[in-house]
């Protein structure tokens, strides 16, 4: 069983103030291996070679969408955690992000116990820590 120290992760974003952000959290928590794509072609390359266990998918990024992008990684793979971070709220975009397989709709901005909440969910036996200060 793998820990909190071996997942991997993949920030898809095209801003890299998120990637730092998401970064710096994952990274005091103890993730080690993080991935980082600034649009949605880059993000599936990256997926297919490393298969990441977690995805962080922004859902509004030029070329390729986050949509278009959870679509195409979902025909592959089934196994991965897809949290889909927007700062769009709409009910729609919300049910269209989990009917194409989204494990989570993080809605921007959050907090960094947002993380936290949605790993102990997906990661019950490994559950993210605060890191002390």
């Amino acid at each position: 069983m793998k820990t909190i120290t071996d997942l991997k992760v993949l920030i898809v974003d095209d801003s890299s103030y998120m990637h730092t952000f998401i970064g710096t959290i994952l990274k005091r928590e103890g993730i080690k291996h993080l991935y980082h794509a600034m649009n949605g072609e880059e993000g599936i390359n990256i997926f297919n070679e490393v298969q990441p266990d977690v995805v962080f998918l922004d859902n509004i990024m030029p070329k390729t969408s986050g949509l278009e992008v959870l679509e195409i990684i979902r025909k592959s793979n089934k196994e991965s955690k897809i949290i889909m971070t927007s700062s769009i709220t709409s009910t729609r975009s919300i049910e269209l992000s989990k009917e194409l397989g989204a494990n989570y709709y993080l809605v921007k901005p959050f907090i960094p116990d947002m993380i936290r909440t949605i790993f102990s969910r997906f990661f019950p036996n490994n559950v993210l820590v605060p890191a002390p200060i």
